[in-house]
């Protein structure tokens, strides 16, 4: 049984190799999804082989990443029997560097608003016990329906604008120390992961930071994915997760916990690794009589659903959780699940096909230099690097840092040379 699950993982990464030799670049969305995918589908069966996982949801996992690919290779080869000269990129560069700076700011201004909610004084926080009270105030509220007000939520936005802007600066090497953008522009998520054990602002924040690097990259003709420069700096975010990860949960607990150490490892493993297991245990839970009842885009769209009213958002996303034989519990269920919720198991066959062929159609046109297209091409790496806990659109403030890119974007400061 172990090597029939060891053989699926298999079967992708030969596959990547085959659809990257077709494409020509990693970066290739047909290519990279099903890279990503490989990864984080061989992980957990070779570190943690004791967590369950179900042969046929990792069957139908495989065959969704596989439904996305062809399409987009297919929207791809599409694209590219149009013609579009490729111009040279030119940018004000004083003006992104003025917005990120304010964006950095901003995004600093909103952690620093939450931690003076929690009746904590600045300095205070700067002690183990008042960090330790911060954190555990902050967390607690977070899943009590607490709606912060709008003058606190108004900042939010700023904090995953600041890596979209780092990520197109430091592409666009607008200096020889250009690496420190991606230290400045990543800040703010990491400042709110330390202030609130939000972990998901980090990880947020290095996704939209490589989405519109890889983005830009693939623009200017820079499409490969594993340079040694790329490689260094993907380490770097790597191990940072990890310290960040190993923060947070030390601020939760409290440090109260008389096994910490123990605690650590099985809640940083599950963090990396137990996304297969909760997704396969909810598949195998799922109801077939759910193939005509689905929740009409909520769990893939929640962001949007909550901003318009439609409904609302529990803290989470998910109230129902997986638990692990260690006793530790679970609900990353991967953006797979409310796919399937959302459209069912048909509809979710369906709407990857139309999606992957508009997003193949944008990379090729892209990688010719047209500009137009880069808002779908740096949503989609977005979202592929974050479908490993959930949908992108399940957080207001990441449509709103959008929404704000895309006016930055296209403002008549992004323009080529005739």
């Amino acid at each position: 049984m172990y090597f029939f699950v060891f053989s699926i993982p298999l079967f992708l990464f030969i596959y990547a190799f085959y659809v990257q030799k077709v494409s020509g670049s990693w970066l290739a969305p047909g290519v990279f999804f099903v890279l990503f995918w490989f990864l984080w589908i061989i992980l957990p069966i070779v570190f943690a082989p004791e967590y369950p996982v179900s042969v046929f949801a990792l069957l139908v996992l495989t065959f969704f990443v596989i439904v996305f690919s062809v399409s987009s290779i297919v929207g791809e080869q599409l694209g590219n029997k149009s013609k579009v000269k490729n111009k040279p990129l030119t940018l004000n560069k004083k003006y992104i560097v003025f917005l990120l700076v304010i964006s950095i700011i901003l995004g600093w201004v909103y952690s620093t608003i939450s931690m003076f909610d929690s009746g904590i004084s600045l300095k205070d926080f700067f002690t183990l016990e008042g960090w330790f009270s911060v954190t555990s105030f902050l967390s607690n509220r977070r899943y009590k329906d607490y709606e912060p007000p709008f003058y606190h939520q108004m900042f939010l936005p700023f904090t995953f604008l600041s890596p979209l802007l780092g990520g197109t600066l430091y592409r666009l090497n607008i200096s020889k120390r250009s690496w420190i953008w991606i230290i400045l522009s990543l800040s703010p998520g990491v400042l709110m992961t330390i202030v609130g054990t939000e972990k998901a602002a980090t990880l947020l924040s290095i996704a939209f930071f490589l989405s519109t690097y890889l983005s830009f990259g693939i623009l200017t003709g820079n499409n490969q994915l594993f340079s040694t420069k790329n490689v260094r700096y993907f380490g770097f975010l790597f191990i940072s997760v990890v310290i960040l990860t190993i923060t947070a949960t030390i601020a939760r607990v409290g440090g109260e916990d008389d096994d910490i150490y123990l605690l650590l490892t099985e809640k940083l493993k599950i963090s990396i690794f137990g996304h297969l297991s909760v997704f396969s245990n909810w598949f195998d839970n799922y109801s077939w009589q759910n193939l005509t009842n689905s929740t009409n885009g909520f769990y893939t769209f929640a962001g949007i659903f909550k901003l318009t009213g439609i409904k609302n958002r529990e803290g989470g996303l998910y109230d129902d959780f997986f638990f692990f034989p260690n006793g530790e519990s679970s609900n990353i269920f991967t953006a797979f699940r409310g796919l399937i919720s959302d459209f069912t198991i048909v509809g979710t066959f369906f709407y990857l096909i139309i999606i992957g062929l508009f997003i193949g159609f944008a990379y090729s046109k892209i990688a010719k230099g047209h500009v137009f297209f880069l808002w779908a091409i740096s949503l989609f790496y977005g979202w592929t690097m974050m479908s490993l806990i959930a949908s992108l659109f399940i957080w207001n403030s990441t449509v709103f840092a959008y929404l704000l890119f895309l006016i930055i974007l296209y403002s008549g400061k992004f323009s080529f040379k005739k």
